[in-house]
């Protein structure tokens, strides 16, 4: 184990340096293993540890968080050689946002996830918690589920948000590559963090190909039979 900090300056370089020693582009969404959502610290631990040599980081939810509490910055401690991603998807006034991002640096998270539709003073919060604390805010721009309609076809609108607020990487679907497509094109210097994956209808060269930095895949790896094994095989195909 080591400390990226140590070494790298910021989110993006680390998740970037990862990637390359890796030869992966996954980020695995921690919120079931086999299936279930209840689960014990030492379980968490067993499941990262196995697949972390084909990950570059991973996605803890507010479940998550629900379920283990505070021992979540124990399991983020064990491993120093990932990035941690809280997938809270904060959507708050401005002043309460901030208090939501410093919790989540303190915990020992490297970045926070936050819907866009809150507008820039409330992602402006996320950004300046995030940069007192050597973290990075990623904005929801567009989503993967059934029903996100109304929010992806305001993706640039809030994509323009995001930006005029300091952020520089966006979540948009795996199964809606044209989405990506549309973002990467406007915002080129940006990374892209694509769910959907798998379980979703999502596939796993496609997002990439289409301009995505990385895929969030969480129950095509958790809940498989073998995680590690699916974690394998998805970070070779990830790497084109």
């Amino acid at each position: 184990m080591f400390d990226l900090g140590r070494f790298l300056a910021s989110f993006r370089e680390t998740l970037d340096w990862l990637s390359l020693k890796k030869k992966s582009r996954v980020v695995v969404a921690l919120d079931t293993i086999g299936g279930r959502s209840r689960f014990q610290e030492g379980e968490v631990v067993k499941l990262i540890d196995s697949v972390s040599d084909a990950i570059v980081g991973v996605k803890l939810g507010l479940p998550f968080y629900l379920n283990l509490g505070p021992s979540t910055r124990d399991v983020i401690k064990h491993f120093q050689d990932l990035v941690f991603i809280a997938d809270w998807k904060t959507a708050d006034v401005p002043h309460v946002t901030r208090l939501i991002f410093e919790k989540i640096f303190d915990l020992g998270f490297n970045a926070g996830i936050i819907h866009a539709f809150t507008g820039t003073k409330s992602m402006s919060e996320a950004v300046n918690a995030a940069r007192s604390r050597g973290g990075d805010v990623i904005a929801v721009v567009a989503m993967s589920h059934e029903g996100s309609e109304l929010v992806n076809s305001q993706m640039h609108v809030l994509a323009d948000m995001a930006v005029k607020a300091g952020v520089g990487c966006f979540v948009a679907p795996s199964n809606n590559t044209s989405l990506i497509q549309e973002l990467r094109a406007k915002h080129p210097s940006s990374k892209i963090f694509s769910p959907g994956v798998g379980a979703q209808g999502g596939e796993v060269k496609a997002p990439l190909r289409m301009g995505a930095d990385y895929l969030i895949v969480g129950r095509l790896i958790t809940d498989a039979p073998k995680p590690d094994d699916a974690a394998r095989r998805v970070a070779g195909e990830s790497w084109i």
